[in-house]
């Protein structure tokens, strides 16, 4: 925009304080009213050019809001863009095959936090769902309807975990650590007994014991599946029972369970607890661009790409799970391959965890001479 040339003041003020002289008489006999006749005009004038700077300032801030605005909307629109074509793919999550004559099984790399917005279910799990005689998850599940069995089988797991025994929990620390860990408790409402064994003391703290409670696995994922077949005549088991994760965790000696306790404990006093709390109150997920870590992470599994390094653990909870992870890899192939025993096609459904990384099920199956094919 081309800009006015603002006149000065002062040549504005005499003109006006000629024309007022001519009118009024001599200058000796009006003095004091050429006086307030300059500044009157001098004031006229200023205020005559802040009205034109005040109006082309106005005009300009409301073009810069304006244009503001357009590009707040269209970054907002290129937002929602990438984000909808996030989820736009067709979905081929990792499904491997291995056969003999007269028997199949399917190996599901499964994902425990699923959202609804990702489409999941290509046509290689969906075949192999449908040609299914059974289908196993981790962890045995129980029809929801049958509250006795559920029931019975969740006090035989509880009364594994209590005993009146044991050492108060105090004392399984080394010295020092528990009155600095005591605090944190508290401020995650963390209800902790003697009865309990040291483990679940690691677990409670690190807020993970919900994997421990029975028939959890990648229950998300499970349960969908499960409410997908409840029309057809399909046997539904588990690679373990319920309590399977207690009996080899009760197993482990207590000095080695706590040396994890205080391994654990060290590395969570080193936590930066402000953060800790402040990122509980933003949720447990961070955020990725317009996605949310638990969507970017889900998306990578339903294309079925390998999943990223898993976070970082304090030793203690390392421990306690590369102890899980070693007894299932030595399970697992075993009754997989009695599965094999048997005619029929079974469909697997395990974390996809399990699937990749060192000690993998993948590996372990093939150490037994079992040969796996990716299913496309």
């Amino acid at each position: 925009m081309i800009k006015p040339i603002l006149p000065s003041t002062r040549p504005v003020a005499l003109i006006a304080v000629s024309a007022f002289t001519l009118i009024a008489g001599p200058v000796s006999a009006q003095k004091s009213a050429v006086e307030e006749a300059i500044e009157a005009a001098t004031d006229a004038a200023e205020a005559a050019v802040e009205a034109v700077v005040d109006g082309d300032a106005k005009e300009q801030l409301s073009r810069n809001n304006s244009e503001l605005i357009k590009q707040t909307e269209k970054a907002r629109k290129e937002r929602e863009s990438a984000y909808k074509a996030a989820f736009e793919f067709t979905p081929s999550p990792a499904l491997w095959k291995i056969s003999d004559a007269d028997s199949i099984v399917y190996i599901f790399a499964g994902n425990r936090g699923l959202s609804h917005q990702i489409k999941w279910e290509s046509e290689a799990y969906t075949s192999a769902l449908q040609s299914a005689d059974t289908v196993y998850f981790e962890t045995a599940h129980y029809d929801r309807g049958d509250r006795e069995t559920r029931r019975r089988n969740e006090r035989e797991a509880f009364r594994k975990l209590i005993r009146h025994d044991r050492d108060l929990v105090e004392e399984r620390f080394d010295p020092g650590l528990f009155d600095q860990i005591k605090g944190d408790l508290k401020n995650d409402f963390m209800a902790i007994g003697d009865f309990m064994p040291t483990w679940l003391l690691i677990t409670l703290i690190a807020d993970t014991d919900r994997m421990f409670q029975p028939g959890r696995s990648n229950r998300s994922l499970d349960y969908r599946i499960i409410k997908s077949v409840t029309d057809r005549d399909l046997v539904i088991d588990g690679l373990e029972g319920p309590s399977h994760l207690i009996d080899i965790l009760n197993a482990v000696d207590e000095e080695k369970q706590r040396e994890w306790l205080n391994a654990f404990t060290r590395a969570e006093i080193a936590v930066d607890k402000p953060k800790k709390y402040k990122d509980r109150k933003r949720g447990p997920f961070g955020r990725i661009g317009p996605l949310t870590a638990q969507e970017h992470q889900g998306i990578i599994w339903a294309k079925g790409e390998p999943p990223e390094a898993q976070p970082f653990k304090p030793v203690g909870l390392n421990n306690l799970y590369d102890h899980i992870r070693a007894n299932r890899m030595e399970n697992w192939p075993v009754k997989i391959a009695g599965m094999l025993d048997e005619p029929g096609t079974s469909l697997v459904i395990v974390s996809q965890k399990y699937l990749y990384g060192e000690n993998n099920l993948r590996d372990a199956l093939r150490a037994k001479g079992h040969k796996l094919k990716r299913v496309k």
